[in-house]
């Protein structure tokens, strides 16, 4: 892995020509309508030299048709291997333009501004790039390094309350796995952390810190280490999925990956809780409805599914549990759930009264 230049700070995004000098090459920037409205006017300013991409706002843009108007406007702005393509906005741009990036003559600039709390504290770390595809999310995607990370804090003044709580889900996330003083940091926070953003600044780095020393000895995700940053995700990414059919408010992936995290282990549930996040299950929400979704996981093998579980705060393990095993063992975490919310004990709970899936 290639280190990018790597700024966080407020109002950095001033500096970009200082950081990289862009004057002289060719830019493309994608970006969808949510950030264009806030925020493309003074990075236009900065690159008066680039086309631009707006899109839709969504997940369904990581999609191989958005993917070909990316191509299209590469192709029309002459963008060649020594200019750049910036994705400016969440998680959705990122892996979406990164990929384009990735592929466009075998590979041109990328320099990643993310927008949202989610995207800089995770999804633009790590050098992964995605589209989704027949309904499975991220299976064509690459790693590609970009050139640049410019994580600039005061764009999350735009934020929504509960856009922001949704990105500080992976803040909690890597706090849990690795590092207990942030977690204590995080219980510091305001309720209503909208009211002091200038606190999240040392979070997110220590954060982006933190990704960043997993991804360096795991680079392509391939020995183990990396993946324990898929805490959470096994169940979350389901549960996403399933609310995007089911429910008329869906979740937002920090959500989701917030209850599969409370699903796995009781730990995190207080501090999630601290935020207003959801820690209860949607009630029309079963097992059964998870495993389809599982299945055509990217963390499955070929006989089991892979997952990551807390010994204790700070002390995460790899799991596995098998295909034929999977109806019974989301029973039980969906019992021992119910049982951490009433209070009880979980190793109370009867499991003969489960049911049966498959």
């Amino acid at each position: 892995m290639n280190m990018p230049r790597m700024v966080v700070s407020p109002g950095c995004l001033s500096m970009l020509n200082s950081i990289l000098e862009l004057e002289h090459r060719r830019i493309l920037i994608v970006t969808d309508q949510n950030v264009a409205k806030y925020h493309l006017p003074a990075l236009r300013q900065l690159v008066p030299q680039a086309a631009t991409v707006v899109l839709k706002p969504g997940e369904a843009q990581k999609s191989l048709s958005t993917l070909e108007q990316l191509y299209q406007a590469c192709s029309q702005a002459s963008i060649g291997r020594t200019d750049a393509i910036i994705a400016f906005g969440g998680g959705v741009i990122g892996d979406l333009a990164g990929l384009c990036a990735a592929t466009w003559k075998r590979g041109c600039s990328l320099i990643q501004i993310p927008t949202t709390l989610m995207a800089m504290a995770d999804a633009a770390i790590g050098s992964k790039t995605a589209i989704d595809f027949e309904g499975q999310k991220n299976v064509i995607g690459c790693f590609y390094d970009p050139e640049a990370i410019i994580v600039d804090t005061e764009m999350l003044s735009t934020l929504s309350l509960r856009e922001l709580r949704n990105g500080l889900v992976e803040v909690i996330k890597i706090a849990a796995l690795f590092d207990r003083p942030l977690l204590d940091a995080l219980q510091r926070l305001p309720f209503d952390i909208a009211s002091d953003l200038e606190q999240l600044t040392p979070l997110i780095k220590r954060a982006i810190d933190l990704k960043l020393s997993v991804v360096q000895q795991d680079p392509y995700d391939q020995q183990g280490h990396r993946a324990l940053l898929n805490y959470g995700h096994t169940l979350g990414h389901a549960i996403e999925a399933w609310g995007l059919k089911n429910l008329e408010r869906p979740l937002l992936h920090g959500e989701a990956v917030g209850l599969g995290m409370t699903l796995i282990d009781g730990d995190p549930m207080h501090l999630l809780e601290q935020f207003e996040l959801p820690i209860d299950l949607p009630p029309t929400l079963t097992p059964n409805d998870l495993i389809e979704s599982i299945l055509v996981d990217k963390k499955r093998d070929q006989s089991a599914i892979w997952y990551v579980s807390l010994d204790q705060i700070c002390m995460p393990t790899l799991c596995r549990v098998e295909v034929a095993e999977l109806p019974k063992w989301l029973n039980q975490l969906f019992i021992q759930h119910q049982a951490r919310r009433a209070g009880d004990r979980a190793d109370s709970v009867d499991l003969s009264s489960t049911v049966e899936l498959l």
